[in-house]
């Protein structure tokens, strides 16, 4: 992991209108953490057409399960995918060039559509899982989004980091400006949260039997915790 700071300085004197409120000096300080991704996040899912809604429900509901046992046959749990959206709607004729007025769309279909949202720390087998996937009749390959399991871990050293150099900037601001720090008057904490990365699309739709497993790499996450701090400033 590799901690970067970033600290910007927004010394601000504030010297009362008001007698109750004290002079005050702050400063808004940035942490990034860089961790590598734990968990990866994509769909594997399958659409199929027929002539009648129940035909391609049933189509459907086929080669998911094909789809479902190629999850658990690469070591995936029950626990690391869920069902996610379902659709099913007709297919509607296209209007033909220069078709008069009175021409009405004819039904030529139904279409059906269903999913799997899979989560999972096994990064090493991301490529297999979707291989194994796209060959048991998956033909929509979602995203690959990377992500951290446990994000509350790092969230508290980032903060820690922003919180402290905050602290340093302020002591140097108050030395070259003369006077002495106080007591912390005001604390604002920003966002700790790490931002996902994309990945490019996963797959192609459609593979041969002797298509090697991409190669999918990990990526690296920032965590950034973001403070403004507000202190009372006094005299030497």
């Amino acid at each position: 992991m590799a901690l970067f700071v970033l600290l910007l300085l927004c010394p601000l004197s504030v010297w009362a209108v008001d007698d109750d409120l004290p002079p005050l000096i702050e400063v808004r300080g940035s942490a990034v953490l860089e961790v590598p991704a734990d968990q990866v996040a994509f769909s594997v899912g399958v659409s199929t057409e027929a002539a009648t809604a129940d035909r391609a429900m049933d189509l459907n509901s086929r080669a998911m399960r094909a789809v479902e046992q190629a999850l658990l046959a690469q070591g995936l749990k029950k626990g690391d995918y869920r069902s996610g959206q379902l659709l099913l709607r007709p297919r509607w004729s296209s209007r033909p060039v220069g078709s008069s007025n009175a021409w009405q769309p004819k039904l030529d279909g139904y279409t059906a559509r269903n999913e799997f949202l899979v989560e999972t720390g096994r990064l090493d087998r991301v490529g297999e899982i979707l291989v194994a996937a796209t060959r048991a009749g998956a033909n929509n390959i979602g995203q690959l989004r990377f992500t951290v399991a446990q994000p509350e871990k790092h969230r508290a050293q980032v903060l820690s980091e922003a919180v402290h150099n905050a602290r340093l900037e302020a002591e140097t601001a108050a030395r070259a400006a003369g006077v002495r720090l106080g007591r912390l008057y005001h604390l604002t904490v920003g966002d700790a949260a790490p931002t996902p990365v994309m990945a490019a699309e996963a797959m192609p739709r459609t593979l041969s039997a002797r298509t090697p497993p991409p190669v999918v790499a990990p990526q690296n996450l920032e965590i950034r915790a973001d403070v403004r701090l507000m202190y009372e400033i006094e005299e030497k």
